[in-house]
């Protein structure tokens, strides 16, 4: 396989590594709103996904999911976790809704959604809209 065709598969690799961390202090800071309950493995790699794409375009993305390890090692009741991560949306520049039925059909993730209307937070149901930095 040539240099070309893994750069092309993988256009991560591309980016000098220090463009990845340059700046991300400085980011605006995303809300990445996806499913859990119905599939939380399934739920977890559509954010991680949505992460490495809004990283890509310039933003600095929060994926809630991936508290489930701090609830392994210190559990808390499912209301603690929801209220912990409204506490972190609010503190957000943006929240991007993941694109699929699941999460569309999500209660936890209609409740971000409102929550972020209510406090005139940017929601995006979409990458379209959301082009930054270096695109």
């Amino acid at each position: 396989m040539s240099l070309k065709t893994v750069l092309d598969q993988h256009p991560r690799l591309a980016i000098p590594e220090q463009m990845l961390y340059d700046g991300l202090r400085d980011r605006p800071l995303v809300y990445v709103a996806a499913y859990y309950t119905a599939n939380p493995a399934q739920g977890m790699a559509e954010a991680m996904r949505a992460w490495a794409e809004l990283v890509d375009l310039g933003y600095l993305p929060y994926v809630p999911h991936t508290s489930f390890l701090l609830d392994v090692l210190h559990p808390h009741c499912p209301e603690f976790w929801y209220e912990y991560d409204l506490g972190i949306l609010q503190r957000c520049d943006l929240l991007y809704v993941c694109d699929d039925d699941l999460t569309h059909a999500s209660d936890g993730v209609r409740r971000e959604i409102k929550y972020a209307v209510d406090r005139n937070i940017p929601v995006f149901f979409g990458l379209e809209g959301l082009k930054f930095g270096r695109n």
